[in-house]
């Protein structure tokens, strides 16, 4: 069906509606102008817009909207809907595309390349764009000098989710607002700097630390900008080091190899974890010269890490078109062959700096193989 409401219905005694429908894109507009004082915020309105389109979805009636990212005059939208028993997690459901200069609106859930072009009541298409069109010029004046220290600092507590960020709650609001700012300044991968995400790195551990950030934003950043957390060691081994377990899940779900080095690392801080544990019994919780060590025995997770790691561990193996790997003496492709690993036999990867890794085969054999080729 061409239009989703008729005009005679749409009329009042002030409007005088005309549809208009573009031969090029299908897309039914209505020409009238949009009431600018509507008070709806831009993703309640986004979320009318679509829900009184012709969108196909078995969800519609229950979709939220929101613009997920932004190139140009081309908005992506995210469509999500809440899951059963009242959790405030929430499930993709769909995505559009909205190009606010040809006035379309395309539906993407089921082909990027083939986009079908949704229809739509422009009335609420206008409140829409205006309510956007505004937030975008307040996003550009407020977002001249924001940095990721905005969004997360020392005394930063954000026990909320990515997935919560349409809820109505006045923290998650402002955060919003700073976030889709930050975004806009940075809109590419090369833009975003990795090291920020050292500082999501929590540290329970300790009473006397302020800082709190829920780990599925590490995980939201890694995905926004394809981090490629191999390159970043010191990442993975300050989440070891201050026993956040969630935040060794998250880069080891994103790809981190772990090593022999890494184990160690492991075994390294349980023996402090213990010796903390052993003050705090015997001692009172003060070190050698009576000062408080503020360690919280019942936060310690290096138990849980390190039995992770070696789980983690044992499952490395190579992958290769030619079904094996050779195993070199040095750090080259003309030097000597010492061992093969054929695809999928296990190995033991020594340390994982750089683009040739130190590996033990089963024969016991020590050398180097090409990173890229470890699984």
């Amino acid at each position: 069906m061409l239009c989703l409401f008729s005009c005679n219905d749409k009329k009042d005694a002030n409007n005088d509606n005309t549809a208009v429908v573009s031969k090029e894109s299908n897309t039914t507009i209505l020409t009238d102008e949009a009431d600018n004082e509507t008070m709806v915020s831009c993703d309640e309105s986004l979320t009318t817009l679509i829900r009184n389109s012709n969108f196909k979805s078995p969800f519609k009636d229950d979709i939220t909207a929101a613009v997920e990212s932004v190139k140009g005059n081309t908005l992506k939208v995210q469509l999500i809907v809440k899951s059963d028993g009242g959790t405030n997690t929430e499930n993709t459901v769909g995505w559009l595309l909205i190009d606010k200069v040809s006035k379309k609106i395309m539906d993407i859930t089921n082909d990027m390349e083939n986009p079908v072009n949704v229809t739509y009541d422009s009335q609420q298409w206008n409140t829409f764009i205006n309510c956007n069109n505004q937030e975008k010029n307040t996003t550009m004046a407020n977002s001249a000098n924001i940095e990721f220290g905005d969004l997360f600092n020392e005394s930063t507590v954000i026990k909320f989710t990515p997935a919560q960020l349409n809820d109505s709650d006045k923290q998650i609001t402002e955060f919003k607002a700073k976030l889709k700012a930050y975004e806009n300044k940075y809109p590419e991968n090369d833009n975003f700097n990795p090291e920020n995400l050292i500082s999501l790195i929590n540290n329970e551990v300790f009473a006397n630390s302020d800082f709190y950030a829920d780990s599925s934003w590490l995980n939201y950043f890694i995905k926004k900008y394809d981090v490629d957390v191999m390159a970043l060691p010191q990442l993975f081994e300050t989440a070891v080091t201050q026993e956040d377990y969630n935040a060794v899940k998250v880069l080891i779900s994103n790809g981190y190899i772990v090593s022999f080095k890494q184990i160690q690392l492991a075994k390294t801080i349980r023996t402090a974890s213990d010796n903390n544990k052993l003050r705090n019994k015997n001692n009172k919780g003060l070190d050698e010269q009576g000062d408080p060590i503020f360690y919280v025995d019942k936060n310690s997770k290096i138990i849980q890490i390190e039995a992770l790691l070696e789980q983690e561990y044992k499952t490395n193996t190579v992958s290769d078109k030619d079904g094996f790997v050779n195993v070199r003496k040095e750090k080259n492709a003309s030097s000597q062959i010492v061992d093969k690993i054929n695809n999928n036999e296990k190995l033991e990867v020594l340390d994982n700096i750089g683009k040739w890794w130190p590996v033990r085969t089963k024969n016991g054999k020590e050398g180097y193989i090409f990173a890229d080729k470890i699984k």
